[in-house]
């Protein structure tokens, strides 16, 4: 009995301590939003009991809420709030009463200096990020970690793909094959820009995925702004305008490796390294990957490296340099789409271009290619209301597409490749001035040189052992022998080349094209009115041929 009576009042002291500790108790909660209001997953809340250093950390959910509880009364605590891409939210002096659940909603306003600012450079007035706007645009901004676990052996665009308005299709025709529908509108109707550089085909508005593989490993933020969005340029973007934003050169020094295995065979590796900011001003970040796979339709092997190096110069506190090229050697062997009843036999993977080329087994569709790019991006702070920014790019190209070809001049078949070389060079400037603390006014230049090589080269003879018999080319009636052939090493692509003309089977022609445009806008806020001035673009375009 005595030893019931010693159990209960145990018991009784217990519960009674725990119900005066929880009294003396309070929590945080709330919700953390995105200045357009879209809610923030994942974002890490740190509350700091400032007189004993105590911290007890949280994260929000899938909705952005969170809530941390038994903080202890009194304080004063600070509150932060943080997530990679966003600059931090702070809440200082919080003093919490016994029993009291304050409620706090953390908006971020503007860029994180984690990707944006803590960099050499990044090029702030021709990178047109719209986290730090005004005026409300239909945006939808992906992260570095997000981007990670989105794409993983995809294209990048994969990282897209659960965005509204936003169609991906095509990835089981090949590594690098997917497109993009936005709005209903093809991807030549959607602007897409490197670092604030069109990416976009001069010739024809087409953007080819295979060519920009290394974008996952260097993008540390990818922005879609649907419809009337905030570039300067005067582009096609009725679709929408997608912003890729690389790393930059990065102030703190470190390094790392990284291996990504997946299905079909796909293996990657990946190897990158930062200097820091040395005491010179200077500093160095460099990256490269390696990556090979089996693909998901029968025989669309692939594989290929990317590459990316960028120098920057912090000369004093107005002026920033920064100096990039990256690229993606890579070739793949195609796959399109083919009968219903030819998948109902031969299962899902099936690939139509596998067939017999003069006696061998074979998928003959494949695509080579290497476009390395490169920009120096200049930043000038003039004074505290404005600023010059400035970006000269070139990008020279050479690669095609290889296909099993039969004509009445040979006997059988043979493979040639259809190749599209350019050289193309460019500059963008913007200079943006604060008139007012409600107006805001920029005006810059978009100059652009474009020359693109055309032909088709013979690959392979196959069957025909004294080679290929140029036929068909009007310029060449005595139909002469083409006997060279022409590596699809990607690496090679700049070398391994006709000279001559009597060596080119088709297609021999130049594409030159020249573009000039001038572009404005002003956007006022006050008073919780906002209106932004749709920029006026003049452009002039000459094209030959």
């Amino acid at each position: 009995m005595k030893k019931s009576l010693l159990f209960f009042a145990l018991v009784f002291a217990s519960y009674s301590a725990v119900q005066g500790q929880t009294a003396n108790t309070g929590s945080v909660s709330g919700v953390v939003k995105e200045a357009t209001g879209q809610t923030v997953k994942g974002a890490t809340i740190k509350i700091t009991h400032i007189p004993s250093g105590q911290v007890v950390s949280g994260s929000a959910d899938a909705q952005g809420k969170f809530q941390i509880s038994n903080l202890q009364e009194g304080g004063p605590y600070k509150v932060e709030v943080t997530y990679i891409g966003e600059t931090p939210v702070v809440f200082e002096n919080i003093m919490l009463k016994s029993g009291e659940s304050l409620n706090i909603n953390p908006i971020f306003t503007a860029g994180s200096s984690t990707n944006l600012d803590e960099v050499v450079v990044v090029g702030h007035g021709v990178i047109d990020i719209a986290a730090g706007r005004k005026t409300p645009i239909a945006v939808s901004t992906i992260r570095k970690q997000d981007l990670e676990e989105r794409v993983g052996a995809q294209d990048i665009t994969s990282a897209l793909a659960n965005t509204p308005s936003v169609y991906i299709t095509g990835q089981a025709k090949g590594f690098g094959e997917s497109s993009m529908t936005t709005r209903g509108f093809d991807q030549s109707n959607t602007a897409f820009l490197l670092n604030g550089q069109p990416i976009n085909g001069m010739d024809n508005g087409s953007v080819y995925w295979s060519n920009w593989s290394g974008l996952t490993d260097i993008a540390s933020l990818v922005q879609i702004q649907r419809g009337l969005g905030s570039s300067k340029l005067a582009i096609s973007s009725v679709g929408g305008t997608v912003n890729y934003v690389t790393q930059s050169t990065a102030m703190k020094e470190g390094g790392f490796v990284r291996t990504t295995v997946g299905n079909d065979m796909f293996m990657k590796a990946t190897v990158g390294y930062n200097t820091g900011l040395m005491k010179n001003g200077f500093a160095v970040s460099a990256m490269f990957t390696q990556w090979s796979g089996n693909g998901y339709m029968d025989h669309t092997e692939g594989a290929g490296q990317s590459y990316f190096l960028s120098v920057g110069y912090k000369a004093n506190e107005k002026h920033n340099l920064n100096f990039m090229v990256t690229g993606a050697p890579q070739w793949h062997n195609q796959g399109y789409t083919s009968k219903l009843s030819n998948y109902l036999a031969n299962g899902r993977r099936y690939n139509d271009n596998y067939k017999d080329a003069n006696g061998v087994m074979m998928n003959a569709q494949k695509n080579f290619y290497h476009k390395p790019v490169a920009n120096l991006n200049w930043d000038w702070t003039i004074d505290d209301k404005s600023s010059l920014s400035t970006v000269v790019y070139a990008s020279l190209a050479a690669g095609g597409g290889q296909s099993l070809r039969s004509d009445k001049y040979n006997t059988g078949k043979y493979l040639a490749a259809d190749v599209n070389n350019h050289q193309w060079f460019g500059i963008v400037s913007n200079y943006n001035r604060k008139l007012s603390e409600s107006l805001n006014f920029n005006v810059g230049f978009d100059v652009r040189d474009y020359k693109g090589t055309h032909y088709r080269k013979l690959t392979d003879p196959l069957g025909n052992t004294n080679g290929v018999v140029l036929g068909g080319n009007v310029n060449f009636p005595n139909k002469p022998l083409v006997t060279n052939t022409y590596s699809t090493n990607p690496w090679k692509a700049f070398s391994s080349k006709p000279d001559s003309r009597e060596d080119r089977l088709a297609w021999d022609y130049n594409q030159y094209i020249r573009y000039g445009g001038l572009f404005g806008q002003l956007e006022y806020a006050k008073n919780g009115f906002t209106a932004f001035f749709p920029r006026i673009g003049f452009r002039t375009t000459k094209q030959t041929f």
